[in-house]
């Protein structure tokens, strides 16, 4: 689906859950981004968020075509606070973790950006590194406690960079 300004808009919602939202603006540029963020919020398959929006003007920077915007947690709030008031399980979301993994095998460029609350619910370092074994993530800087920082808290002119796990 198009939203009347050159980008075509698809997502995958059930219920309360937005398990992969994408966006595409250049058909001859193969090149893809994958996001992986905290939680999403309101973007869907025909309107863009300011994060959306920020993700766009980075992939653009990375040399991408089209982006994929996945999840730590699928569960659909504009308030990440809400994901403490839900189980692990809820937060995550019974098909998280397939289309977290179809979006990292799609051999695109990987960036991370789910800020320093991704803890909650024991989302530690260890867990999360597992996902990217034999990727190399990118981010925008990151946070005091070297958690990749999302894209709606660095400047526009922030420089990509390669991400490093701390050690656990």
């Amino acid at each position: 689906m198009g939203g009347g300004d050159g980008l075509e808009y698809s997502a995958i919602i059930k219920g309360n859950y937005r398990y992969s939202l994408k966006r595409e603006w250049d058909d001859y540029n193969l090149n893809k981004a994958v996001f992986v963020l905290l939680n999403p919020s309101t973007a869907d398959d025909t309107l863009d968020d300011r994060t959306t929006q920020r993700c766009i003007s980075f992939a653009k920077k990375m040399g991408c075509g089209s982006l994929e915007l996945v999840n730590v947690f699928a569960y659909r709030c504009t308030n990440w606070r809400e994901l403490k008031e839900l189980s692990k399980e809820e937060a995550i979301g019974p098909e998280n973790q397939f289309y977290l993994e179809n979006a990292l095998h799609s051999g695109a460029k990987i960036l991370v950006g789910w800020g320093e609350n991704c803890t909650i619910h024991h989302k530690d370092y260890q867990e999360l590194a597992e996902w990217f074994k034999g990727y190399s993530p990118y981010c925008l800087g990151v946070t005091k406690d070297g958690h990749p920082r999302h894209p709606l808290y660095v400047k526009s002119d922030t420089p990509i960079e390669i991400y490093r796990f701390p050690e656990c």
